[in-house]
Protein backbone atom coordinates (compact mmCIF):
# COMPACT_ATOMS: atom_id res chain seq x y z
CA UNK A 1 0.00 0.00 0.00
CA UNK A 2 1.27 3.65 -0.86
CA UNK A 3 0.70 6.56 1.39
CA UNK A 4 1.30 9.59 0.47
CA UNK A 5 0.12 12.55 2.23
CA UNK A 6 0.14 16.13 0.20
CA UNK A 7 0.81 14.78 -2.95
CA UNK A 8 -1.46 13.99 -6.20
CA UNK A 9 -2.09 10.87 -7.91
CA UNK A 10 -0.55 11.92 -11.07
CA UNK A 11 2.60 13.20 -8.98
CA UNK A 12 2.48 9.51 -8.02
CA UNK A 13 2.23 8.18 -12.10
CA UNK A 14 3.74 10.47 -14.20
CA UNK A 15 2.50 11.38 -17.43
CA UNK A 16 3.99 8.49 -19.79
CA UNK A 17 5.17 8.95 -23.30
CA UNK A 18 2.81 8.02 -26.08
CA UNK A 19 2.60 8.65 -29.84
CA UNK A 20 5.75 7.12 -30.23
CA UNK A 21 7.03 6.74 -34.62
CA UNK A 22 9.70 6.73 -36.52
CA UNK A 23 11.43 9.03 -37.65
CA UNK A 24 10.73 9.51 -41.72
CA UNK A 25 14.70 9.72 -42.52
CA UNK A 26 16.79 6.98 -40.75
CA UNK A 27 21.01 6.51 -41.01
CA UNK A 28 21.40 2.95 -42.45
CA UNK A 29 20.54 -0.08 -40.46
CA UNK A 30 23.44 -1.89 -39.12
CA UNK A 31 22.97 -5.64 -39.51
CA UNK A 32 25.83 -6.50 -36.47
CA UNK A 33 23.76 -4.70 -33.25
CA UNK A 34 20.31 -5.73 -34.11
CA UNK A 35 19.72 -2.32 -36.45
CA UNK A 36 20.95 -0.06 -33.63
CA UNK A 37 24.13 2.07 -33.18
CA UNK A 38 26.69 2.80 -30.67
CA UNK A 39 25.98 6.46 -29.94
CA UNK A 40 29.81 7.63 -29.34
CA UNK A 41 29.84 11.37 -28.87
CA UNK A 42 27.32 14.19 -28.50
CA UNK A 43 28.35 16.95 -28.81
CA UNK A 44 27.05 20.57 -27.93
CA UNK A 45 28.02 24.35 -27.24
CA UNK A 46 30.73 27.14 -28.90
CA UNK A 47 32.73 24.52 -30.92
CA UNK A 48 29.56 22.70 -32.93
CA UNK A 49 28.22 26.08 -33.75
CA UNK A 50 25.66 25.87 -31.49
CA UNK A 51 23.98 22.19 -33.26
CA UNK A 52 23.74 19.28 -31.37
CA UNK A 53 25.98 16.41 -33.31
CA UNK A 54 25.72 12.64 -32.31
CA UNK A 55 28.18 10.53 -33.72
CA UNK A 56 26.89 6.85 -34.16
CA UNK A 57 29.24 4.24 -34.76
CA UNK A 58 28.93 0.06 -35.73
CA UNK A 59 32.12 -1.93 -35.94
CA UNK A 60 32.47 -0.99 -39.79
CA UNK A 61 30.51 2.33 -40.38
CA UNK A 62 29.98 5.81 -38.57
CA UNK A 63 27.27 8.38 -39.40
CA UNK A 64 26.34 11.88 -37.48
CA UNK A 65 22.75 13.32 -36.39
CA UNK A 66 22.92 16.87 -36.27
CA UNK A 67 19.99 19.15 -34.68
CA UNK A 68 20.77 22.92 -36.25
CA UNK A 69 18.14 24.13 -33.19
CA UNK A 70 17.55 22.96 -29.80
CA UNK A 71 15.95 24.37 -27.14
CA UNK A 72 17.03 21.26 -25.34
CA UNK A 73 18.91 17.59 -24.83
CA UNK A 74 19.38 15.51 -22.28
CA UNK A 75 21.06 11.85 -22.56
CA UNK A 76 20.44 8.64 -20.77
CA UNK A 77 21.33 4.97 -20.17
CA UNK A 78 18.57 2.96 -21.89
CA UNK A 79 17.98 1.90 -19.09
CA UNK A 80 16.33 4.96 -17.75
CA UNK A 81 13.93 5.29 -20.73
CA UNK A 82 11.61 1.82 -19.54
CA UNK A 83 8.66 3.67 -20.41
CA UNK A 84 9.61 4.92 -23.48
CA UNK A 85 10.54 1.12 -24.58
CA UNK A 86 6.88 -0.10 -23.17
CA UNK A 87 5.17 2.72 -25.33
CA UNK A 88 7.01 1.28 -28.24
CA UNK A 89 6.20 -2.09 -27.73
CA UNK A 90 2.73 -1.48 -26.74
CA UNK A 91 1.97 0.98 -29.92
CA UNK A 92 3.58 -1.71 -32.31
CA UNK A 93 6.62 0.75 -33.88
CA UNK A 94 9.36 -0.63 -34.72
CA UNK A 95 13.20 -0.55 -34.12
CA UNK A 96 15.03 2.31 -35.33
CA UNK A 97 17.73 4.84 -34.79
CA UNK A 98 15.21 8.09 -34.54
CA UNK A 99 11.94 8.45 -32.92
CA UNK A 100 9.54 11.13 -32.68
CA UNK A 101 7.16 11.49 -29.75
CA UNK A 102 3.46 13.21 -29.80
CA UNK A 103 2.44 13.17 -26.38
CA UNK A 104 5.97 14.22 -24.24
CA UNK A 105 6.20 14.12 -20.44
CA UNK A 106 9.56 15.84 -21.74
CA UNK A 107 7.97 17.97 -23.54
CA UNK A 108 5.20 19.44 -21.08
CA UNK A 109 7.74 19.91 -18.64
CA UNK A 110 9.55 22.80 -20.33
CA UNK A 111 6.02 24.09 -21.85
CA UNK A 112 5.26 24.23 -18.12
CA UNK A 113 8.36 25.47 -16.53
CA UNK A 114 7.84 28.43 -19.28
CA UNK A 115 11.71 27.32 -20.81
CA UNK A 116 9.95 27.44 -24.07
CA UNK A 117 9.37 31.22 -24.98
CA UNK A 118 8.87 30.81 -28.48
CA UNK A 119 6.42 30.89 -31.28
CA UNK A 120 8.14 27.58 -33.50
CA UNK A 121 6.50 24.25 -31.81
CA UNK A 122 8.96 22.24 -30.14
CA UNK A 123 9.31 18.44 -31.49
CA UNK A 124 10.59 15.68 -28.65
CA UNK A 125 13.07 13.45 -30.87
CA UNK A 126 14.74 10.92 -29.26
CA UNK A 127 18.04 9.18 -30.93
CA UNK A 128 17.83 5.66 -29.34
CA UNK A 129 21.76 3.45 -29.43
CA UNK A 130 22.64 -0.01 -27.69
CA UNK A 131 23.51 1.79 -24.55
CA UNK A 132 22.85 5.52 -24.69
CA UNK A 133 19.88 7.32 -25.59
CA UNK A 134 19.07 11.37 -26.67
CA UNK A 135 16.54 13.36 -26.22
CA UNK A 136 15.82 16.68 -27.64
CA UNK A 137 13.50 19.08 -28.04
CA UNK A 138 13.85 20.86 -31.32
CA UNK A 139 12.20 23.59 -33.50
CA UNK A 140 13.40 21.55 -37.04
CA UNK A 141 14.10 17.89 -37.67
CA UNK A 142 17.66 16.85 -37.34
CA UNK A 143 20.52 16.25 -40.38
CA UNK A 144 21.66 12.36 -40.71
CA UNK A 145 24.55 12.53 -42.67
Amino acid sequence: MIVAIGLRSDMLWPMLPSGLTLFASQPPRTDRTGGLWEIIDVSYGHSTDWTLTARLEDEANSTEIRFPHIVSFRAHDEREMLDLWATRAKEGVGVGTIYVVADSPYRTELSEAGATGMCEPLTHYVIAGTNLCVEVLATVPPLIN
